[in-house]
């Protein structure tokens, strides 16, 4: 098989049909990825988390995830009110 075919996914619905690009505002950054965004360490974002100081965040189980769109936001919304000090 050469380097540049496709090959479309098993079976199914949509098999072999493209999919619409992940929209990056609805996307869900873990941990470290959100802390990056924000310059600290994850643990230091956990512990914004767990006291809700944070910016929102879901949980999956046990997982957190940090919706992009919302955590862009929190950090805008975060700025202003440093500003008016």
């Amino acid at each position: 098989m050469s380097a540049n075919k496709t090959v479309p996914p098993p079976g199914g619905e949509g098999a072999g049909t493209p999919r619409p690009p992940v929209d990056q505002a609805a996307e869900l950054l873990d941990v470290e990825r959100a802390a990056a965004l924000l310059s600290c360490s994850p643990r230091h974002l956990m512990r914004l988390t767990d006291a809700r100081q944070g910016p929102p965040s879901v949980r999956l189980g046990r997982l957190v995830r940090y919706p992009r769109r919302l955590l862009l936001r929190w950090i805008e919304e975060t700025a202003n009110v440093a500003g008016r000090r």
